[in-house]
């Protein structure tokens, strides 16, 4: 009966010590545990404004797409008239040649005439 009550008292304290090295397991899992969701929630937080600025970007992007569109349609308008505006200069140069010739004829003309 001693021996068994030796052994018993053995097995308790065995018991003990496991339990009390399951508790300080426990302990370290939770602490790591609680680190790792503080580390999460973190990267979220960061994920979410990383997310937060692609879309600001996304926006602007598009917004400046659109712009430049508008720009480059308005720039071909503007060369259509400048070519509009040319094309009549020219026809309005070759105008005042040809009225300049005949008034230099019929300068000329007038001046035969008169003598």
């Amino acid at each position: 009966a001693v021996v068994s009550t030796q052994s018993g008292h053995y097995g308790r304290e065995k018991q003990a010590e496991e339990i009390a090295d399951l508790k300080v397991n426990l302990e370290h899992i939770q602490s790591r545990n609680n680190d790792l969701e503080r580390k999460q929630k973190r990267f979220d937080q960061e994920l979410g404004k990383v997310n937060h600025s692609l879309k600001g970007e996304a926006v602007m992007k598009e917004k400046l797409t659109k712009e430049k569109e508008s720009l480059q349609t308005e720039l071909i308008s503007l060369k259509d008239k400048l070519r509009e505006a040319q094309t009549g200069a020219e026809e309005n140069k070759r105008k005042l040649a040809n009225a300049e010739s005949q008034l230099i004829d019929l300068t000329a003309q007038g001046l035969d005439t008169t003598g």
